[in-house]
């Protein structure tokens, strides 16, 4: 059995209280991590959002412009044949 002195009983109590505090601060760090982290994964979602719709205009301008040309290319074709 153990006896518990008050010189032991101070050490573990100053060693639990540090031990606590750099967890605390150790935690402190993480949440800043982590929120920080969110900030740019919501400022790449902006990003890739943007990149998304500009791609899909891009497309639908090069189908537009695609089937414009294919409809000259018939057209003149028929012409032709008449």
């Amino acid at each position: 059995m153990v006896s518990y002195t008050p010189v032991i009983l101070n050490t573990l109590y100053y060693y639990y209280y540090y031990y606590f505090q750099e967890r605390d601060i150790e935690l402190a760090k993480e949440a800043q991590r982590q929120e920080e982290n969110d900030k740019l994964r919501k400022e790449f979602a902006k990003h890739a959002n943007a990149f998304h719709q500009w791609l899909t205009e891009t497309r639908q301008v090069n189908q537009t412009c695609f089937i414009c040309i294919c409809n000259e290319k018939l057209l003149s074709s028929v012409a032709d044949i008449l």
